[in-house]
């Protein structure tokens, strides 16, 4: 008798926990929907590097400026990749926009424009590879990875 009674508890329960889960009601995120652009920064500088920048020009407006540092401080090593995804309430998604890249080394003093820029589309869906090279922020160059 209680070992009736235990496994219809047992099942009532799962039968409950399990119809508490609607997949129907997830909501796609802006990149499924391809609503976003999304840049990712490869870092292949020798120096340790503690915050990378990212900035967005379109005819010589800055439209957005967003930075990425590791929560433990801990510095950005050689061979990460981050990543930037812009949304429609960031920026206007469309026409080609001029990428900036500013770095800020490990023990370093100040930060430093990496040495040029690249442009891209900014329409909506894209995704863009960028990678920084070079030994050390000040001899730095940004270029189109793909």
């Amino acid at each position: 008798m209680k070992k009736g009674v235990l496994i219809t508890l047992i099942l009532s329960s799962l039968y409950t926990l399990s119809s508490c889960s609607n997949e129907t009601d997830r909501q796609p995120n802006y990149a499924e929907k391809k609503q976003s652009v999304v840049i990712h920064v490869l870092n292949q500088l020798q120096s340790k590097i503690d915050h990378i920048q990212l900035e967005i020009y379109q005819e010589g407006k800055m439209l957005s400026s967003s930075g990425t540092v590791h929560a433990d401080g801990s510095p950005i090593k050689k061979g990460e990749d981050l990543e930037f995804e812009f949304l429609e309430e960031d920026l206007l998604l469309e026409g080609k926009a001029e990428l900036v890249v500013l770095v800020t080394e490990t023990n370093g003093d100040s930060t430093k424009k990496v040495n040029n820029s690249v442009t891209v589309d900014l329409s909506k869906g894209r995704e863009h590879f960028l990678v920084i090279q070079g030994e050390n922020a000040e001899n730095s160059i940004l270029k189109e990875a793909r």
